[in-house]
């Protein structure tokens, strides 16, 4: 059975909450996913490609970068550099917003809701013009926008998902559509074991850390896709944590549990996670799909380099564009109305679009995943 968890969580789930897409035409939408970062931008998140794949370390790690005095000053409280999106999400702000002249101190952690919240409130005794902030625990943040508003620092949340808890307390919450990579993950996974003429068969679902908002509501698209071919039957969810090293060991220990034939396909919520992932599968003797004429089927649901590669090598079968310098380049006109006190149009989370990816368009989207 799923083992997901549920509850005692106030968690945003499908149409709880509004969604405001960017307000441009398709031929511009779709100009701007795929466009490119400026060179300083991809110059800035390129050291991320040489990063171990690993979530540990970056705890309390503190970085500034910008303009000088006369510009304003932003803290982002976000997650640790040592993960490969992380750290090319947080340069990718900070090349953004310091050209803009703004000023950008950069708090990490290692998915930590009790250390970020202690970096939230150091930020605000420093009293910056904005707090950037990656929500790991909904909930437990709620207390962290009650003193930011008290001391009149205004809050954004990025990337995270927010629900009604936040109402009132923050300036903006900024996004991907994550209903939709849910959705692409499971269209990957269906569209792979259709191909290969596979009638029923387990999946796996190793997720992102499970407090947050965000991989609940990529969790629940992803299972109402999957129930519109019940004849694939989720049989396990499992916390990975936004870890390629852990992911690895989980899908491990499934291949152990249901043998190498015994899983017919894997969401990896990450793309770096979906890689860690498919050689797991290798090492417990487990084809994959597309590479062999038969095998599992292993999906993500945002781009990295080492899952760009995996697509390349048929190992993993597809993706979807959550590219982190193009979605900081996406939120840095949000965040610089929000610091020049204009008024966002929106009612509720404002979502940047993302596509999906398999293996036969990989090359499409290469160069915004690649970092």
């Amino acid at each position: 059975m799923d083992q997901a968890r549920s509850g005692h969580h106030n968690l945003a789930r499908k149409g709880q909450f509004v969604k405001k897409t960017l307000d441009t035409s398709a031929a511009e939408r779709s100009r701007g996913r795929r466009s490119r970062v400026g060179a300083r931008a991809l110059a800035a998140v390129g050291a991320a490609a040489t990063l171990a794949l690993t979530a540990c370390g970056g705890s309390g790690s503190d970085s500034a970068a910008g303009a000088g005095d006369d510009g304003k000053n932003v803290t982002l409280i976000s997650c640790t550099n040592s993960n490969p999106w992380c750290n090319g999400f947080n340069k990718g702000l900070e090349e953004q917003l310091g050209q803009e002249g703004v000023q950008v101190t950069t708090q990490t952690s290692d998915f930590d809701a009790a250390e970020a919240s202690r970096q939230f409130a150091q930020a605000v005794s420093q009293r910056p013009d904005l707090i950037l902030y990656y929500v790991n625990d909904p909930n437990a943040a709620v207390a962290d926008y009650q003193k930011a508003q008290q001391a009149g620092v205004p809050v954004v949340v990025v990337d995270t998902v927010v629900g009604d808890e936040s109402d009132g307390l923050i300036a903006a919450a900024l996004q991907p559509d994550h209903e939709a990579l849910g959705t692409f993950a499971a269209e990957n996974i269906q569209e792979g074991l259709k191909a290969q003429g596979v009638t029923e068969g387990n999946v796996i679902a190793i997720t992102g850390t499970a407090t947050q908002n965000t991989t609940v509501v990529r969790m629940n698209a992803f299972r109402e896709q999957m129930a519109t071919t019940p004849e694939y039957t989720i049989v396990e969810t499992q916390d990975g944590d936004w870890d390629p090293v852990k992911s690895a060991t989980i899908a491990s220990q499934m291949f152990a549990k249901y043998g190498p034939t015994g899983i017919a396909a894997i969401y990896g919520m990450a793309d770096y996670q979906a890689a860690s992932i498919a050689q797991a599968a290798e090492q417990a003797g487990a084809p994959l799909y597309p590479a062999s004429d038969e095998g599992v089927v292993i999906t993500g649901s945002n781009c990295a380099t080492t899952g760009i590669d995996a697509m390349r090598a048929e190992k993993v079968y597809g993706g979807a564009t959550q590219a982190p310098a193009q979605e900081a380049e996406q939120y840095t006109p949000y965040i610089m109305q929000v610091l020049n006190g204009e008024s966002l149009d929106s009612d509720g989370p404002i979502s940047v679009p993302v596509e999906r990816i398999t293996y036969t368009t990989v090359e499409d989207f290469a160069d915004i995943c690649v970092y």
